[in-house]
């Protein structure tokens, strides 16, 4: 069973700010956050997938796919049309092949992250 928190922060940098807590009562979860106005940081994140997580025990079962559509969903029903994360190369390199067999795809890079962005076809 899946659970979601919501949380809403309002005039932090003339943005408001929505922070989604998605838990999978399996040991799994995600953190979701919807800002209100797009960024200044040419990509236009606005709305970004953290710490998305499963536990190593119950990988290659469908949980972070599950958890990747619930996010998908929450961003859509945003209105937002993409969403983004931050891969950083101390994760294992897998963890980059499976966000880009989901989707995703690297828009810039460093020494140490890439950001990433799935665009997403609001129906």
């Amino acid at each position: 069973m899946i659970r979601i928190s919501k949380q809403e922060w309002h005039n932090i940098s003339d943005s408001d700010l929505i922070r989604y807590v998605i838990l999978d009562e399996r040991g799994a979860s995600a953190i979701l956050e919807i800002y209100n106005k797009p960024s200044n940081d040419g990509y236009g994140c606005r709305a970004f997938l953290y710490g998305l997580w499963v536990d190593k025990q119950l990988r290659h079962r469908g949980i972070g796919k599950e958890l990747l559509d619930k996010c998908i969903d929450i961003t859509i029903c945003n209105g937002i049309d993409a969403l983004f994360i931050e891969y950083e190369k101390v994760n294992h390199p897998w963890i980059l092949q499976w966000y880009k067999r989901n989707g995703f795809m690297i828009l810039a890079k460093n020494k140490n992250k890439c950001l990433m962005k799935k665009q997403i076809q609001i129906r």
